[in-house]
């Protein structure tokens, strides 16, 4: 549980208030939260406004994950009975942990793409570190901050299509130029067919006698057989 003053900003609640059930029920919260997870991550939002928090907390609910102030003796209990090696003293101040069911990479990058997109107004925001359940890996926060800076999960896939995808579109260019010289090949041996059939066809109409050289022929030998006679 958080609160903030009256600049809208946050701080730790105050805990001494709570009774040791609603600790214990907290507590019960936690662990069933970080029993869900597949990665944590760390962050320091003291000096953000609330009307931001809120903005960042829908943008992670979206994906499945969600932000929750614990104070650190708590959320030690709770890292402890699900087995989760985190140093939870190595964090000064105000800590928020986020509690995803995704993978680490793109909850640091929704994170990073809120601070950048609120950059004025969230200079004190900041990733501490994270934590990948399912492998038991801690990250720092030079290491969070590398994930953040990824592409999201979607441009990274389109990259991934795209680099697939030029090789089949080069491979179709190539066919269809293969296909285009064959359809030109075979154009032109069809021509050069027509040309040789030409010169023997205007040949054999050369050789063989017209009509009216056939006409003279028949009459000349008729003179002669006339004669004859």
């Amino acid at each position: 549980m958080y609160v903030c003053d009256h600049k809208g900003r946050f701080f730790n609640s105050v805990y001494y208030m709570k009774s040791r059930q609603q600790k214990e029920q907290e507590v019960s919260r936690g662990e069933k939260l970080a029993k869900q997870s597949k990665s944590l991550v760390f962050v320091d939002f003291s000096q953000t406004p609330v009307v931001l928090i809120e903005k960042l907390k829908t943008s992670l609910r979206e994906m499945g994950s969600v932000l929750k102030v614990i104070k650190k003796t708590l959320l030690a209990r709770i890292f402890a009975s699900n087995k989760i090696e985190v140093d939870i003293t190595q964090f000064e101040g105000q800590l928020g942990t986020i509690f995803a069911d995704g993978d680490i990479v793109d909850v640091a990058g929704t994170i990073y793409r809120f601070t950048k997109e609120h950059d004025e107004d969230v200079t004190a925001f900041k990733m501490l570190a994270g934590y990948d359940v399912a492998s038991a890996t801690f990250y720092d926060a030079e290491k969070i901050l590398e994930f953040g800076m990824l592409p999201s999960r979607d441009v990274l896939l389109a990259q991934l299509m795209s680099m697939f995808a030029a090789p089949m579109r080069a491979l179709a260019i190539v066919l269809d130029q293969i296909s285009q010289t064959k359809q030109e090949g075979a154009e032109v041996t069809e021509q050069d067919d027509q040309t040789e059939q030409e010169p023997a066809s205007k040949k054999e109409d050369e050789e063989k006698p017209s009509e009216e050289e056939t006409q003279e022929g028949t009459s000349e030998t008729e003179s002669e057989e006339d004669k004859k006679e």
